[in-house]
């Protein structure tokens, strides 16, 4: 369905809030102020931008007192995207197949043609 992404986020976001809580991290959600549409699969969405948010949380760990998570949502070029980003020390070495160096952040993006480009797509396909 066209969806607005900031939606998505807000919904994501609030399924996760009282973890983030919990797990004293920040969320800091940054989102434009028009809309951000795209063709997608609303709940699968959601779902899967929910567990990126808990795997930041875990990346983070508890106590971290600096620990932050920015969830973003933006236009660029023909699509947009979400980005979710974080500052924990990660996982240890011996448990990922790679590991980050101290402090770094990693981040994490999902991008989708905007509705103009997908009825342009939409389009080759039934030429």
């Amino acid at each position: 369905a066209l969806t607005d992404l900031r939606d998505v986020c807000h919904t994501a976001a609030a399924a996760v809030r009282e973890e983030a809580v919990k797990a004293g991290v920040q969320l800091d959600v940054v989102l434009p102020s028009g809309p951000l549409e795209a063709w997608l699969d609303v709940s699968r969405v959601t779902e899967v931008l929910a567990g990126v948010l808990h795997n930041a949380f875990e990346a983070i760990g508890s106590g971290t007192a600096s620990g932050v998570v920015h969830l973003r949502a933006m236009r660029g070029g023909d699509g947009v995207a979400i980005e979710v980003e974080d500052n924990g020390p990660g996982v240890a070495s011996s448990d990922a197949p790679t590991s980050s160096p101290p402090g770094a952040t990693r981040c994490c993006r999902f991008v989708w043609p905007g509705p103009s480009e997908h009825a342009r797509a939409s389009s080759r396909e039934r030429s």
